[in-house]
């Protein structure tokens, strides 16, 4: 029998528009934002109503360049962008309810997998970011949280 030990050392952290400033959906993006999340990534949008820790729903997703271009997508999605379409249709959707709607992006420390050892440079590979989304669901799921399917 074959056995496989994986384990990600990782921390969430909000994408911030300037030093100390959360980004909340729809802010512009800022050249701040551009420099400093021009990357693949993991992210988190945390929708919530009056704090982060009264979360409603979380929406996990990933990115070859989370900004400007993933983002700009979801606020401004162009005529064949169905997915894009329905996340600014439901994110509008929460915001007539009341609702906050924050980016987290998920910051990789270490990932173990087998003998083979990676940091946050991973992300470039698309099955690395595709394999952590869906453990960070599972994750979310495990601790209450309700996942937004967009």
């Amino acid at each position: 029998m074959d056995q496989l030990q994986i384990e990600i050392k990782y921390e969430w952290q909000s994408v911030l528009v300037r030093e100390k400033t959360d980004y909340l959906f729809p802010m512009a993006i800022t050249p701040f934002m551009r420099s400093k999340y021009k990357e693949p990534a993991v992210f988190r949008w945390d929708i919530y109503q009056r704090t982060p820790l009264d979360k409603k729903l979380v929406y996990i997703g990933e990115a070859q360049e989370l900004c400007p271009k993933r983002l700009y997508g979801y606020m401004n999605p162009g005529p064949g962008q169905e997915s894009n379409k329905r996340v600014n249709t439901e994110f509008r959707g929460y915001l007539r309810e009341k609702l906050n709607i924050k980016l987290d992006i998920c910051r990789i420390t270490e990932i173990r997998f087998g003998n083979s050892l990676m940091g946050n440079e991973s992300l470039s590979d698309k099955y690395v970011r595709r394999f952590i989304v869906g453990t960070m669901i599972l994750e979310h799921k495990n601790h209450g949280f309700t996942i937004a399917d967009l």
